[in-house]
Formats: structure tokens, sequence, C-alpha cells
């Protein structure tokens, strides 16, 4: 008896801390750091785990059993990563993100162990999951009454962008709505309080115009293919009676007017649903990613190194659509597609291991829909499987698998699915793997804290180079740097920003020891290579400057700084005809001084070079002694899109009648 009401207390204090941290999820964020929420709601989840490992340890007294492959298939995954290390080429990068992937899988075997022995219930799990979406969506609202009332109409530009709760982004909080909207449907069914059931349905409602209000096509679409699937699978269903068939086809086709009636009545407004350029975007970045997975078939890059290689495979694609992306001051932290995501990292073993695992998680849950005859549990299984396969669709568009939140309601509902679906295999853990557990998750806190101090100094880090502060720039890079954080969300190494104090600072030697380490850290961002290049170019070293300058070329041929030095290091040695090749990449820039110095320099040896071959044209003559005349015809020809010699001698010709 007295084991009974320990074991119910151990149950229910579980049960507590689940709700505690998943209502409250929303409202774990710090804006001290440069993500937010990131750290801050992977420690919540380790924290989780540790309590949760000790509380089985006490609840369990003989060894653990696992009867499902999902969890192992994850444990799989996350060693994946972990061997993918050794290929990578920023190694702590590599490990922090391994370290991340095993908390999801230790957080799934947790969850797995809480339903097989009954610690948590899915009916309080999903309600728990169920309020922390309706916080979400009071806080979406929140922002939306607030820009509205302060002037900021959320429909005009941009300004949806800032509709984002705590999520950083819209297209974030628009994920959470959607994997929080099937525990809120599954509470309209199942709750027999009415007042508790008009709030769920009253957010349900509110949560699906957020959703298309927020105009995240990802999402949007996730709900279209999910209930389409779920309308295939109760018509496929031999006991699914006709009035819940009516009922799924009417929820089908009410949202499908809902979408309509907001899509084309209001077509002006929802001006983001329309825009071309995020899949011009998505289709560069997958197109580099394919190139990247072949490259690295069997290794992957290595766990985190994504973002460094990514550029190799070529950035000039992206000038026409975004060309801050091409100047090197936006950059891709992830290919928005999981999938692609884990098998350019982990290689083609850790790929297939992710891809199966959402394909049996999906087969398993399909089986226990179909095995059902009462109508509530049928509405809990396609509820489940409208939550995954909308979850899957969104993976493959975008990147919920770095975000703490999302993978915390996709693998509890996982973990339910692993408990109720038994394999045909035991697989027997001694109780002591729950301490490992604990020492495992009590690891990933102390990386996470020694992340959060680095990215606390990063955010003045970013002021001073935003300030071209040399002082600042030196100080914070150093105290930036750690043992587990030596880059920044960018991409940039942070030793490069103390490069650049040093640079700024005249301290050309310094600093090129820097860009050194900076460059052997990411090889392929082009401001670094430029960087590092330029100190050589300080010392007249174009032996070393010019390969640089040429790879940085080579991945991004419309990066203005670097056709800028590139041609310059070729005038300076001579090779007059490939500074010319190389400038006239540059667009006319009236404001950039830089280039108005290299340009004359270079278009006047070029009309000089053609000027000895015919010593009577005048004409040119008159055009090498006026640099603003050098100017005016460079513009006017890349306005007629000619290249300027040819628009010369063309003008020449019409003058003098001859060449």
């Amino acid at each position: 008896m007295k084991n009974q009401q320990l074991n119910k207390a151990f149950n229910n204090w579980v049960q507590v801390l689940y709700d505690i941290c998943i209502v409250l999820l929303p409202l774990v964020y710090s804006a001290h750091g440069v993500d937010p929420v990131l750290l801050p709601r992977q420690v919540l989840l380790n924290i989780f785990i540790g309590c949760t490992a000790i509380v089985l340890w006490k609840r369990v007294k003989s060894s653990f059993s696992i009867q499902s492959i999902l969890p192992l298939l994850f444990l799989a995954i996350a060693i994946c990563y972990l061997v993918s290390i050794q290929q990578a080429i920023n190694e702590t990068e590599a490990w922090y993100i391994s370290v991340k992937i095993i908390g999801f899988a230790l957080f799934l075997i947790a969850m797995y162990w809480c339903f097989t022995y009954e610690v948590l219930t899915w009916q309080k799990v999903t309600l728990a999951i169920a309020l922390s979406g309706v916080l979400a969506s009071a806080l979406a609202l929140r922002d939306i009454i607030y820009l509205q009332t302060h002037g900021i109409p959320i429909f005009k530009s941009d300004n949806m962008y800032r509709v984002n709760a705590t999520f950083g982004h819209k297209n974030l909080l628009s994920g959470y709505l959607f994997v929080t909207l099937p525990p809120l449907l599954m509470q309209c069914w199942g709750l027999r309080s009415k007042a508790l059931k008009f709030l769920f349905v009253f957010f349900s409602a509110v949560q699906t115009v957020l959703i298309l209000t927020l105009q995240t096509r990802a999402v949007i679409l996730a709900i279209g293919i999910a209930l389409g699937v779920c309308v295939v699978l109760f018509a496929l269903h031999p006991r699914a009676n006709k009035k819940l068939r009516w009922t799924i086809v009417l929820f089908l086709l009410s949202f499908s007017l809902l979408g309509g009636i907001l899509v084309f009545g209001y077509s002006d407004k929802l001006t983001l649903l329309t825009r071309t350029e995020s899949f011009i975007e998505r289709k560069n970045v997958w197109d580099n990613t394919w190139q990247m997975i072949q490259e690295f078939p069997i290794t992957g890059v290595g766990a985190g190194n994504w973002q460094i290689h990514f550029p190799k495979y070529g950035m000039g694609k992206f000038y026409e659509v975004n060309y801050t992306i091409t100047e090197g001051l936006t950059t891709f932290q992830r290919p928005h597609n999981d999938f692609l995501w884990v098998f350019a990292e982990t290689g083609i073993v850790g790929g297939l291991c992710y891809l199966l695992f959402f394909a049996l998680s999906l087969y398993f849950i399909i089986i226990l829909f179909y095995k059902q005859v009462e109508t509530k549990l049928l509405i809990l299984h396609a509820l489940i499987i409208f939550q995954l396969v909308g979850f899957v669709f969104i993976s493959l568009v975008d990147f919920p698998l770095e975000r703490i939140e999302h993978l915390w309601i996709m693998l509890s509902a996982i973990a339910w699915i692993a408990a109720n679906y038994s394999g045909k295999f035991s697989l027997t853990i001694p109780r002591f793997f729950t301490w490992l557990i604990v020492l495992l998750v009590g690891y990933s806190i102390y990386v996470c804290v020694y992340r959060w101090q680095s990215e606390r100094v990063q955010k003045v880090l970013h002021l001073a180079h935003a300030k071209n502060n040399s002082a600042m720039l030196i100080k914070a890079g150093n105290a930036s740097i750690n043992k587990y954080a030596n880059m920044d969300h960018f991409t940039m190494p942070l030793l490069w920003y103390v490069g650049v104090g040093y640079f700024l600072n005249n301290d050309v030697t310094t600093a090129k020891h820097f860009f050194a380490s900076a460059y052997v850290l990411n090889p392929y961002q082009v401001h670094v290579i430029n960087n590092y290049a330029t100190c050589f170019v300080a010392e007249n070293n174009y032996d070393k400057a010019i390969p640089l300058l040429e790879a940085s070329a080579g991945i991004n041929p419309k990066f203005s700084a670097g056709i800028l030095n590139l041609s310059g290091a070729y005038y300076n040695t001579s090779r007059y005809k490939d500074a010319y090749t190389v400038l006239l990449r540059f667009k006319y820039d009236e404001q950039n001084e830089h280039f108005k110095v290299i340009a004359v320099a270079v278009l006047r040896k070029i009309l000089e070079l053609e000027i000895t071959k015919n010593k009577q044209q005048t004409y040119l003559k008159q055009i090498v002694a006026n640099d603003q005349q050098l100017l005016d015809l460079y513009k006017e020809a890349q306005l007629n899109k000619t290249d300027f010699l040819t628009y010369v001698l063309n003008q020449n010709k019409s003058k003098y009648g001859t060449f």
C-alpha cells in the first residue's frame, strides 16, 4: 500500500513537472542572448529529462525494457551525429549540435518509459500542450493588438514578421501553433467540462485564423495535406460511421472555405502568400545542399557544419533574389529541409535513420487507427496522424529540427505511439542507465551555460562591429570565445571580429593572425577570406592575396568587396585585362569611394592600351584625362547592357567615324 502511494506521488510529480514546463514554455526566453529562446528552452528540456530519469529510477525497481524501434532509431541518429564530428571543419560547433540531438533522443526514451510505465497519461499530456498553445495564441494576439494600436498595420509591408510572440519569427510561431492545434482539438472532443470545452473550441478557431493570418505557406499547406490524408483514411476505414466521415469532410471544407475567403477576398493584405522570392531561395539552397550530399554521401560534412560548407557551392545564384545574401550580410544556418539537413551533416546512415523514424511513426499510428472501433479513439489517432503528417511536410520546407519547442511536442506524440505499438523484440536496459541520462543532461546544461555566456557577449560584439569600435571589438571578441563557442549565428568565427578590431587599429600583422585562425574555422565565408587576403595586399604579398581573392570570387562572383579587391590586386600586378574583366561584374555605385578609385585606374589603363593601337584616337585621349567621364561612361554602358570598352568605342565611332 505504501509503495502504491509512493508510486502515485512520483507519477503526480512528473505530471506536474511536465505540465509546468510545457504550459510555460512560451514564456521561457531571455532578450540577453542572440537567440532569446534556443538555449533557455534547451536547458528547460534537460532539466525535465534529468528529473524524470531520477523519478523513473525511484518508480521502477526492475530493469527497463524497450519494445519499440522508434526510441532506438532516434538514438542511432544521435550516434551518427557523434560519429560525424570527426568529419567536421568546426568541431566545437559539431559537438554542441551533437549534444543537442542526444538530448532529444534521451527525451524520447524518457517519455516512452513514462507512457509505458504509466507515469504520464496521454490525456493530461495533451491538456498541457493545449494550454501551451492557448498561451502562444494569446501572446500572438498581444503582438497584433500592440502593433495595430501603435500605428503599425500588420498587413502593410513586412510588419507581419513582428508578430512572433516569444518565438523569434512568425514562421516558428505558426509552426508551434500547428503542432499544438491537434491536442487542442482533442480537448474539444474529450473534455466533459463545458467551460473548458468552450475555451478550447474558441482558441482552436483563434489558432486557425492566426495561422492563416501569419501567412506561413508551409504550415497552411501542411494543414491542407494533413486534412486530405485524414479524409482518405476515414473514407477507407471499415468501421468509421457516416456521421464521423461527414464531420471530417465538413472540417476540411470549412478550412478550405476560410482559407479561400482570406486569400482571394483579402489578397491585397495577404501579400506574403504571393511572394515568389522564398521559392527561388529555397530552390537554390536545396541545390547547394544536394551538391553537398553528393560530395560527402557517406560521412556527411559533420554536425552543425552544413552552414560552413553551404557557400562553397555558389552564392552568385542568389543575387537576383536577395543581394544581401551575395554580399554576405545574410546567411543561411540551415537548408529549410530537415531531411536534407540530416543527410548532409551525418551521411546516408543518419539520413536514412531520420527518414525511417518518421516513416515508421506514421505507419504505426495508421495501424493503431485502423485497429480502433470506438469513435473517441478514432478521433484521437486521426489527430495524431494529422499532427505527424503536417510536421513531416513542414520539415520538408522548414527547420523544426533546430527548435526545442516543436520537437518537444512532436516527440511526446511519437513516444506515445511507441508505447502503444510494441514491436516484436524486447531490449532490456539496466536501471543505472537512468543515472547515465542524468549525467548526460547535466553535461548538456553545462555546455548550454557556456554557449549562453558567449551569446550575451556577442550582442555587445555585434553592436561594436556596427559602430566600428575597435577597442570593444577586441575586448568583446576575446571574451565571447570559450571551449564550447567559437562562431556566431551568422557563421562568422568570433576570432574574425577580433581581427577586424586590430585591422581598424592598422595593426595588420596581428589582424592577419586572427583572420588566419578564423579562416581555418570557416574557409568558405567571403568576408573572412576577403579580410585575410586584404592583410596580404597591405603587405604587397600578392602571391598569397590573389589565390584567396580568386577563391572568394569562385564562391561568390557578385560579392562587391571581393570584386574590387581582386580587380585591384590584378591591377597592381599588371594583369590589367583580368582586372578589367573582374571590374565589369561590379554594379556602378556612386556612393562607393573604393569603387571609384579602382574603376578610374583600371578603366584608364584599358583605354590607354587601346590608344597604343591607334594614337590618333582623340576622343579616347579626352576620356582618359577625365575621371568623372570615365565613371559616367561606365554607368551608361551598364544601363545599355554592354561592356565599357565596346560602348566607348561605339561612341568614338559615332563622333569621329572610325575606331
